[in-house]
Order: C-alpha cells, then structure tokens, then sequence
C-alpha cells in the first residue's frame, strides 16, 4: 500500500527572485527532480511516495511554472541548469541523482555537460536524448515548436469556469482518459490559477515556446558523449497523444548508445509519455530504475 507523503515547501533565492520548490523526506542521499516543459513539481509525488522514505527527494518548479511561475526570463536549459544549481548550493549539496522527465531530461543533461561535479547519477524519464526531428521543420524552430507543442500552447491560452471544467477538460485526454487517478486530480488541480470563470493554467507561455526552441537549436544537448556518470533511460512506448509510437525509437536510443555506451535502456510499451510518472504503474517502474541505480553505486562503493 502506497501511501502519500506531503511535502514541504522551499523557496530559494535565483536570478531574479525566488525558485520555489517542493522536498519530501530526510535522508542523507539527496534526489533532484525535474518536471517537463508545461508541468510542475507536483508531477514528482508519486515518486516521492515512493523514494521518500529512505532518501529526500527535491523537486524545483522550473522558471515560468507552479510555485515559480512569475519568475523571469531568461529561460532554456542553461538558465534552467544554473537554477539547479542555485538549488544544489542552497540546499548545501555537492552531488545528486538527478532525473529529468520529459524536457526536464534536457535540464539535466545541460546540467551534467556544464557543471559535471555535481550530478552523481542521472536517470531520464522520456526526454534528455536528441529527438528525431525532420530537418524541414529543424530548419524553422519557430514552425517546429507550433507544430510539437500545439496542442499544449491552445490549452495555455485557454479558460475555465471553474475548476471541475478543467478536469474534464484532462479527463478526454487521449493520453490520460484510461488511467485517471488521484495524482492527476492533484495535478491538474495545482496546474490553475485565476478565479472563476476565468481560471487558466499557471504555466507561461512565453517560458514553454522559449524553452522549447532552446531544446532545438541547444548545441550542448547533443554532447552526450561527455556524460561520465552513470545514465538510465526510462522510455514508454506511446507518445504524448498516446499514439503507439515512442519519443525515442529504437534507431535513436541505438545511436545514443554509440555516443554514451553506460546507457542502461528500460522501456515499457504500453505506458505513454504522462502515464510513464503519473500512474502507479508508470511511477513502480521509474522508481524502480532509481533505486536500481543507487543500488549499484552503493554496492560499487563497498
């Protein structure tokens, strides 16, 4: 029987103001994770479920999300990997295990490439590794982020009347009309702001179009090769409208391997990109990586 832990709150001080972040339990070995481009740290509960009882797990709200959604440009990955670094600092942390899910992956690998002291072990759920992107739209950032996000920036532009509008509004998701469960009513619920009728998400456009033609033109994400630790990727086998076609194919993660060979390769084919962290299921597997992960680390070290 899982059971949910409440978190506490954490506000830390960054370029511009203050990261808020979301830290559940009190170990000694400390496990950063990082959300995706439109979501918040409430995405990592059910993980926390999960880990927090013999690890602390700290979960940022990236700039222009959740608790850090009046927080200021700049935005891409490097600003992101310096607020984790700001983050680290704080919290008075050398090293951590990081995970990145979705584009919070990219954050994590900006991070690795730029500050590798200070990511132990990295764990990517569906998102870090260069995404297969036709050159056509490659060769228009701009065309390609309308053409990846579209459906995410409409629902960023929209309203609600009132909260119950905005579950139903999840609920006929393709992705997520099967699996529905108390942490996406957590999680949606966190996602709004404003006041009836007009409640919207909290998440800033400006933010999501801006890091997400970062993760196009980023050079930095494509030097996977210089990753030295230790990296797991946890890849479901439906996409973001669950069409039954992965993120990363099995073309893409055999060319990763060439450039980073410690890449261990879990995949779960019948998960889709949210079910893969949102669903007990999804969030047994991942965990399950983690601990994989700090496991042999520990028994390395004796």
């Amino acid at each position: 029987m899982i059971t949910k832990v409440t978190p506490d709150h954490l506000q830390v001080p960054v370029t511009g103001g203050e990261l808020h972040a979301l830290t559940w339990g009190s170990g000694d070995e400390v496990i950063v994770a990082i959300h995706g481009i439109s979501a918040s740290a409430v995405s990592v509960q059910p993980l926390a479920d999960r880990l927090a009882s013999r690890y602390r797990l700290v979960a940022p709200d990236l700039r222009g999300r959740g608790g850090s959604a009046r927080l200021p440009g700049p935005f891409g990955m490097a600003a992101h990997a310096a607020d984790m670094v700001a983050l680290l600092d704080h919290l008075g942390i050398e090293r951590a295990t990081v995970i990145g899910e979705s584009m919070g992956g990219y954050v994590a690998v900006q991070l690795t490439v730029s500050h590798p002291g200070r990511v132990e072990r990295l764990v990517l759920v569906d998102g870090g590794l260069p995404l297969p992107i036709p050159e056509a739209l490659l060769a228009d950032p701009d065309a390609a982020i309308a053409a990846i996000l579209g459906p995410a920036l409409a629902r960023l532009r929209m309203t609600f009347e009132s909260r119950d509008a905005y579950r139903t509004f999840w609920q006929d998701h393709p992705a997520l009309r099967d699996v529905w469960n108390p942490y996406l009513d957590d999680y949606v619920d966190a996602d709004l702001t404003g006041e009836a009728p007009r409640f919207r998400s909290v998440v800033s456009e400006t933010a999501v179009v801006q890091d997400g033609r970062d993760q196009l033109v980023n050079k930095d994400l494509q030097r996977l090769s210089e990753l030295t630790c230790p990296v797991t990727l946890v890849r479901a086998g439906h996409n973001l409208l669950n069409e039954p076609t992965p993120l990363f194919g099995d073309e893409t993660v055999a060319a990763c391997i060439e450039l980073l060979p410690q890449l261990v390769v879990i995949s779960a084919p019948e998960l889709n990109h949210y079910s893969l962290m949102l669903t007990d299921v999804g969030a047994d597997l991942v965990a399950g990586a983690v601990l994989s992960q700090l496991s042999a680390h520990s028994s390395a070290s004796d």
